[in-house]
Order: structure tokens, then C-alpha cells, then sequence
């Protein structure tokens, strides 16, 4: 396929897309996606939903965001939202937006997961009351009103210990109960004042199947560290695991994110000062630091808050763990393997049962996961590559590009 099959303008994810599969040079790579990447826009995502809107009942683009604009409480907002400079919206201007659009549920959770933001937890109290709000075309203000009036059970909440002896439902078992018990608004509040102690805003299966997918590192690289043991040669381990007790010696850093969440650090700091530092925030932010990972893994029956686990943090986890790791083609088929690790594996039974976004070609994190898995199946076809280490390699000269830039400007 050449270049100009793809209208770039016209099909920028298309064309992203075809990139990400076709760009295997790391320094031709970082070029694009420092130089032609079609960032995916809050102005185009809007636009988009206000075009579909209208095309349902009937109207013209422009009535269509005449009434967007008198249903927000700041019309001057979307002046701004529609800057092809927006790059990011808050989840609470994205629910306003669905509410003066007139979304459905299923159409807000869309929208929220092309902003590359989560999409409904049955366990936040929040979006349970948007979820009824939009389901029951609420106005937004009296959706507001409810939230406020149970903001009480607006807390972090993780209840991550099992059988604790809280009445703490599931969350699958929560949302059964939501759609056989609740139709009207003293419905809903009888609902929320009964199961108050399941609500909190802690994402568990994120955090669930983090720690499963770490655990599991964690014993593997155990062990290693044990069978491979040389006290003059300390760069990656404290010291040798204790057998009786290995989740002491280990360093967690090390094992999850190894040196990536180094890299990711330091262009983070030297992205800031960049002409595009929304390029680099977009690959660096939600990254746990060392002492962030560490209050996520800490042991769970000593409570207290802990940090969400972010979706950049499970895709690298997940890359680093057996479940992430390239599957074996049957007969060959290279290209049906990287579907699935992708497709089924990576997407559906990761981040949508976690109820995050699929891969996006149009974000450049997500950009360099889909051109590392590509690379893989496609053109080493699993003869020499490790995942992680060329993640790393692909970190380290986005690094070295900032640094060359960095000397350019000095030298200049």
C-alpha cells in the first residue's frame, strides 16, 4: 500500500494507524510522531458528536451546537473546547456536555473513551447518578443536585481485602441489582443509602488484576534473582531473595517497570520545556513513580489511600507479565497472533474489562505500544524481540531526540 491511499486529512486515525504498522525505524518514528502525528483533538471529538446528534433528529451542525451552547451553564467554554489547540477535557465538562447534548448512557461512555477517559464504574456513586441522570433525561443541574446530596459517599474507598467483613458487594453484582431494582429517583436513593458501603471511587478491577499480573512478575523474577545471584553485580537487585519471604528483597520499581519508568521520568522533565510539551505529556502522564508503585502494591489490610492504577501502568505490566507476552502462531499465521494479542487479549479481556479505552493510533503512548507489537509478529516475527526492551530502546532515543534539541537550542 503507498503512502497517498490514505488521506491523512480526510482519515488521520486510518492514516496513523497505517504508520504505526508500517514505521519500524525508531529515529524515522519519533520524526512522525514529533512532526506529522494527528494528535486526536477535544474540538474534532466534539464536532463529531455534535454532527451525529444533529443527523438523529434532524438538524443542521450549526442549530445542533446553538442549543449545546445554551445548555451549558459557561457558554464560553466551548469556544475554548473547540480550539483545535484543546487537547484534553475534564470528565466533569465531558458529563456536562453529554447532558446538554442529550447523550444516552451508551453514547456518553463513547465520548468519555474517545477523550481517552475512563468510562462508567458501577461502584462510584458519581456514575451511577449520571448513568440514571442520562438513562432518565435529567436535567443536569438536577443530576448535579443528587450527587451532592450523596457526595458523602463520594470517598476513595478501596475495601481491596476480601471477605472483610463489610457488606461490600461486587461490582458486577451491584450493577445486577441497579437493573432489576431501580427505575425512579426514590429508587435510586434507596439504592445508594443501601449498598453504601460497596460505593467508593477505587477502581478494583484495575487494581485486581494489576496485582495479579505483578504478583506473578514478581515470583518469576524471584526466582531469577535467586538462580542468578552475584553480590558484585547489584545494579538490579538489592540483594538475593530470602525463599521463606521474597516479596521483601525485591525492588518493585525494578521488576514492573524496570528502566522505562526512568526514561519516562526524565522526558517528562525535559519534555516540559519543548515546543510540544502536550506531545510529551501525553506519553509521560499517570507513569507511577517509584514510591507511587509502591503504595499501590503495599499490603492491602493496612488500608489507607493508595493511588489508582492507571491504564498506562497495566498496559506496561501486563506487557511485562506471561499474559502479555507474544503468543505462538498457529501454522505460521503471524498476522492472525498479533490480532488477538491485541484484539482479544490486550483490549477486550484487559482494558475493556477494566473498563478503560481500547488502543488508539491517534495517542502517541498507545501509538508506540501498537508500532512495538507490529514490530514483533510482523517484521522480527518473534526470532529476537523482547517487548520491554524495545519499549526501552524506543524511551531512550525520545530521549536522546530531547537532549540533541535541548544542545541545538544551548548551542544556538
Amino acid at each position: 500500500m503507498e503512502n497517498n491511499d490514505i488521506n491523512k486529512q480526510k482519515r488521520p486515525t486510518a492514516w496513523a494507524l497505517k504508520m504505526a504498522y508500517e514505521i519500524f525505524d525508531f529515529n524515522k518514528a519519533i520524526s512522525f510522531l514529533q512532526g506529522d502525528f494527528p494528535i486526536r483533538r477535544i474540538d474534532e471529538e466534539l464536532t463529531r458528536l455534535i454532527c451525529c446528534k444533529g443527523e438523529q433528529q434532524g438538524i443542521q451542525y450549526q442549530s445542533m451546537e446553538d442549543i449545546l451552547r445554551k445548555n451549558l451553564k459557561n457558554q464560553k467554554d466551548l469556544d475554548r473546547l473547540l480550539t483545535p489547540e484543546k487537547k484534553s477535557i475534564t470528565r466533569k465538562k465531558a458529563f456536562e456536555i453529554a447532558f446538554a447534548l442529550g447523550l444516552t448512557p451508551d453514547e456518553t461512555a463513547g465520548f468519555l473513551k474517545s477523550c481517552w477517559l475512563d468510562g462508567f464504574y458501577p461502584r462510584d456513586a458519581k456514575d451511577v447518578i449520571y448513568w440514571h441522570g442520562l438513562k432518565n433525561q435529567w436535567s443536569y443541574c438536577e443530576t448535579l443536585g443528587m450527587i451532592s446530596d450523596f457526595s458523602y459517599l463520594d470517598s476513595d474507598n478501596p475495601n481491596l481485602v476480601k471477605n472483610d467483613g463489610c457488606k461490600n458487594k461486587g461490582t458486577n453484582t451491584l450493577s445486577d441489582e441497579y437493573e432489576r431494582s431501580v427505575r425512579t429517583k426514590e429508587d435510586l436513593c434507596e439504592y445508594l443509602n443501601d449498598n453504601e458501603s460497596s460505593f467508593g471511587t477505587y477502581r478494583r478491577k484495575a487494581y485486581e488484576r494489576f496485582m495479579e499480573l505483578y504478583s506473578d512478575i514478581f515470583q518469576e523474577e524471584n526466582k531469577r534473582a535467586a538462580d542468578n545471584y552475584d553480590p558484585y553485580e547489584s545494579d538490579r537487585y538489592t540483594r538475593v531473595p530470602d525463599p521463606n519471604n521474597p516479596y521483601k528483597t525485591l525492588i518493585a520499581k525494578d521488576v514492573v517497570l524496570g528502566r522505562i519508568e526512568k526514561e519516562l521520568k526524565e522526558i517528562r522533565t525535559r519534555g516540559k520545556k519543548s515546543v510540544n510539551k502536550a506531545f510529551y505529556r501525553l506519553i509521560t502522564e499517570h507513569i507511577p513513580t517509584r514510591s507511587a508503585l509502591s503504595e499501590i502494591t503495599k499490603d492491602p489490610s493496612k488500608g489507607g489511600r493508595r493511588p489508582q492504577v492507571s491504564r498506562k501502568l497495566l498496559i506496561l505490566t501486563w506487557l511485562a507479565s506471561e499474559d502479555g507476552k507474544m503468543l505462538t502462531p498457529l501454522n505460521g499465521d503471524f498476522e492472525g497472533a498479533f490480532g488477538s494479542h491485541v484484539k482479544k487479549y490486550l483490549e477486550k479481556e484487559l482494558l475493556e474489562y477494566c473498563g478503560m479505552s481500547v488502543l488508539d493510533a491517534r495517542h502517541p503512548f498507545d501509538w508506540i505500544i501498537m508500532n512495538t507489537l507490529r514490530y514483533a509478529y510482523m517484521i522480527d516475527k518473534g526470532e529476537s524481540t523482547d517487548i520491554e526492551g524495545r519499549l526501552e530502546a524506543f524511551f531512550e532515543i525520545l530521549l536522546q531526540h530531547l537532549e540533541e534539541a535541548e544542545g541545538e537550542e544551548i548551542d544556538g
